[in-house]
């Protein structure tokens, strides 16, 4: 019998499938994916990592963190702001695709 994934698995595979990139300085890029869940399990939205897209949001939350350099977007930032209905929004999974 087929078991859906729980959405913990579901965002590792994700992230595993992510590309492995590296940045200009040489180093590689991580792969992280995020999904916002409501109190049911289902997902709301989902989203990886950005290294080349910036958001408002995650410059205010940068600042907040006092690392005004990383303007670029976090999945769970992306995640967040893709959320149509993030009154909803109950659990927030991070996963990262080890190499």
């Amino acid at each position: 019998m087929f078991k859906p994934k729980s959405p913990i698995d579901y965002a590792i595979d994700k992230a595993r499938d992510m590309p492995i990139t590296k940045s200009p300085s040489g180093k590689t890029q991580q792969r992280i994916y995020a999904l916002c869940l409501d109190s049911k399990g289902r997902i709301l939205s989902e989203s990886p990592n950005q290294y080349t897209k910036s958001h408002p949001y995650q410059y205010e939350c940068s600042c907040e963190a006092g690392n005004e350099e990383a303007i670029y977007l976090h999945a769970e930032i992306s995640a967040i702001v893709k959320c149509k209905s993030k009154r909803k929004i109950s659990k927030l999974v991070v996963a990262v695709g080890k190499i």
